[in-house]
């Protein structure tokens, strides 16, 4: 927004200066990440696809959809090398990152809110996963760091 916004009431060198900064940060653009620290991402993945496979009510169905869409538009960015975004935005950068993806990602997303039909969404999904390791349940790990973790005598419940 930085970057592009109408500065009010008037530019001024200060302003200037900060969209210019702005403007240069988003050129420089985030590296594309290591295979291992997509790990968690895939894990999180996985785990709605694989809630989006069962048997729910299409209350549920739509609500993981939802949940789904912004995961997997922003793992699509972070695969390469793009800015993450949210709402409105997803779509528009997903398009400029991946044309490909971005129009089987659309397609499939409105047939399953249309129809119902999972099957698109999921067929889209496992392509995008595919060149990352795919889906990713068994052998995932994620620690908390040390400064998370309490000891047993600091947890009331657990206190001898």
């Amino acid at each position: 927004m930085i970057s592009e916004a109408l500065v009010i009431p008037a530019e001024t060198p200060s302003s200037c200066a900060i969209q210019a900064w702005a403007r240069d940060v988003i050129a420089a653009r985030p590296p594309v990440p290591a295979m291992a620290s997509l790990a968690e991402d895939r894990y999180w993945l996985t785990d709605l696809i694989d809630d989006f496979r069962d048997d729910r009510s299409p209350a549920e169905l739509r609500a993981i959809a939802c949940k789904l869409y912004p995961l997997v538009c922003n793992f699509v960015l972070k695969t390469r090398g793009q800015w993450l975004g949210s709402g409105k935005t997803l779509p528009r950068l997903v398009e400029r990152a991946a044309p490909d993806l971005s129009l089987l990602l659309e397609a499939a997303f409105e047939a399953f809110f249309k129809t119902g039909d999972r099957s698109a969404v999921l067929n889209v999904l496992q392509r995008i996963l595919e060149p990352f390791g795919g889906e990713l349940f068994h052998g995932f790990r994620s620690d908390a760091p040390v400064s998370f973790r309490c000891t047993v005598s600091e947890v009331p419940w657990m206190r001898a």
